[in-house]
């Protein structure tokens, strides 16, 4: 294995292991994760989330991966996902499997929202952000939600969803300098 390809795999299993924190430690398929890596081996990532619909042995859903310049989308479908200890053949587990990544420039972000509600569920309402300010805690409650709003997606994202909320404040101030630039 050169050294490129070395920091290539290295790449993706930090990504992979963002991921599996949100998906409760199960695997999806690394194709996934090379496509990403052989885009964006030489960007750090900043925040993942991802969103999947699982079938019986596979998932369907979109990744987001967010580095400093980039906003990486990868849709998927018949994706096969593992539990630890499980394994699976080669060919029959990916053979269906489609992956398609898109990156969008960070800087076409239009707009941040923090909305009460979302597809008709209050989701930044008081007692959300209330419990742990009453606390002392002001870091971003668990529940809340950011609608970002970008000029190349079709519809807006909502953050951090299952993603690390503490990589997610870290993003926060970038996402106001990505807004700025426009």
């Amino acid at each position: 294995m050169t050294e490129t390809q070395d920091a290539r795999q290295k790449w993706a299993a930090e990504l992979a292991e963002l991921v599996e924190k949100q998906i409760r430690g199960r695997h999806l398929a690394a194709h996934l994760y090379a496509r990403l890596a052989l885009l964006l081996q030489t960007e750090e990532v900043r925040f993942a989330q991802v969103a999947l619909q699982e079938t019986r042995r596979y998932v369907n859903g979109d990744l987001f991966v967010w580095t400093d310049r980039y906003l990486a989308v990868a849709q998927f479908s018949t994706v096969a996902i593992t539990y630890p200890q499980e394994e699976r053949s080669f060919l029959e587990d990916h053979r269906d499997a489609s992956v398609s990544v898109r990156l969008i420039p960070r800087a076409t972000l239009r707009g941040l929202l923090l909305p009460n509600l979302a597809d008709g569920v209050s989701i930044n309402d008081g007692a959300t952000w209330n419990w742990k300010i009453e606390g002392g805690d002001w870091s971003w409650p668990q529940g809340a939600s950011l609608s970002l709003d970008y000029r190349d997606l079709d519809k807006p994202l909502m953050l951090p969803g299952s993603g690390d909320v503490d990589a997610f404040e870290r993003l926060i101030p970038s996402l106001l300098d990505d807004l700025a630039a426009n």
